[in-house]
């Protein structure tokens, strides 16, 4: 047996998910299987994980419910983002997209972070139009809402909203649906050696609400969950109306109860800093400002303002609309060596249920559910999913009550 057979043989007994993977791609011959299938055939588990290089020969579309890439932003670029990001503040921004060649937003100078997210968003726009420079400008997203975080916080779930639209919906008793950005982004700039506080979205779920009434094509009442570690220089893109959350301790859904206080410092071991940004279409999110700084960096001079071409992003993860599970999403040249290895053989005692508590966040209309979280059932696959440092998962929670 060769060195990847003898590896891809201890990955089946680690995850599950690898067995059928190995088999798809027929590098083991089935009677060599047998043994294995009848050991794994009462264990019952409902993670599956792949790293970033099993998906990387893959060409995810921009339209997909989740994408992930590595190698976006050059280590320097980040480290100016970061800087940035520092002088801008908490506060939400927005921009409008430049066309043609225009250096200039509408209120001015495009500052370093603008131009970074721009120069994101035209690689997307023309790699999903065949390299079309005119048409991508033409089909563009107007807005951009953008804002930063430096800190590894617990962030409850929830969906992006125009929040002083929502917040006027409010304060005049309207039930109007809210308005949800086309995408959702998160560019990673610098992460701490202590930090595991993965973004996890949960895909087709918009509400907390929903969690429990979420039913699959196939009519089954299973939550897919995406968690995606914060890594230097990724870019996590999903659907504008997903539910997302980022979990602090990084497994505070499956505690009954935490104590003492989180550490934010030193920054070089709790720091997560990061870029949110939300695309809009022909009409920004209501009352955002632009970046109205006197003194502003438009980094023209010492900053490099563009990401990696396209061509040299690594795709990590797809979820693509049309996938009724990550078997879709395979390439069959990808190399099997890469796929994800527990530490831990999947054993029964291993995959019990464990109660899952998801934490909601903003009032009852916009939780569209009365209590403050939402009850799901997880197994350990969720834990070792939540502490991965680099491989981005899906796990799948169970909707039964406890």
């Amino acid at each position: 047996m060769t060195k990847k057979q003898l590896h891809c043989k201890k990955t089946i007994a680690n995850n599950v998910f690898s067995f059928h993977y190995i088999l798809l791609l027929g590098l083991i011959p089935t009677s060599s299987l047998l043994p294995l299938v009848s050991s794994l055939s009462t264990a019952r588990t409902t993670a599956t994980s792949l790293s970033s290089s099993a998906l990387s020969c893959s060409s995810p579309s921009n339209d997909n419910i989740v994408s992930v890439w590595d190698n976006v932003v050059p280590k320097s670029t980040c480290q100016s983002l970061h800087e940035e990001a520092i002088k801008l503040g908490l506060g939400h921004f927005i921009f409008q997209r430049r066309t043609d060649d225009d250096d200039c937003n509408e209120n001015g100078e495009y500052n370093v972070i603008e131009r970074v997210l721009d120069s994101i968003l035209t690689q997307l726009e023309e790699q999903e139009k065949g390299n079309n420079k005119k048409e991508a400008k033409t089909k563009a997203s107007k807005y951009v809402e953008y804002w930063t975080r430096r800190e590894w916080r617990h962030i409850e779930a929830h969906a992006d909203v125009d929040e002083n639209l929502a917040k006027q919906q409010d304060q005049q008793q309207q039930k109007d649906a809210f308005r949800y950005p086309k995408q959702g982004h998160v560019l990673y700039l610098k992460v701490g050696t202590n930090v595991h506080g993965p973004t996890c979205i949960f895909p087709h779920i918009t509400t907390g609400g929903d969690l429990k009434k979420h039913k699959n094509d196939d009519d089954s009442d299973k939550v897919n969950l995406v968690t995606v570690p914060a890594v230097e220089g990724r870019l996590l893109r999903f659907q504008g109306n997903s539910l997302h959350a980022v979990p602090r301790p990084t497994d505070l859904w499956t505690l009954s109860f935490v104590k003492g206080s989180p550490k934010f410092e030193p920054e070089e071991e709790w720091g997560r800093s990061v870029i949110l940004f939300n695309t809009w279409g022909d009409e920004p999110p209501l009352d955002v400002p632009y970046d109205n700084r006197e003194e502003k960096s438009d980094g023209k001079d010492n900053v490099n303002t563009k990401c990696r071409p396209h061509e040299e992003w690594k795709s990590a993860f797809f979820l693509s609309p049309s996938s009724s599970s990550l078997l879709d999403n395979i390439n069959e040249d990808c190399n099997a060596d890469d796929t994800t290895n527990y530490d831990s053989v999947v054993e029964e005692e291993e995959v019990r249920n464990i109660r899952t508590k998801i934490w909601l966040l903003g009032n009852q209309r916009r939780r569209n559910h009365l209590d403050r979280n939402i009850r799901l059932l997880g197994s350990e696959s969720l834990r070792e999913a939540l502490y991965q440092d680099h491989v981005v998962s899906k796990v799948t929670l169970d909707q039964s009550p406890y």
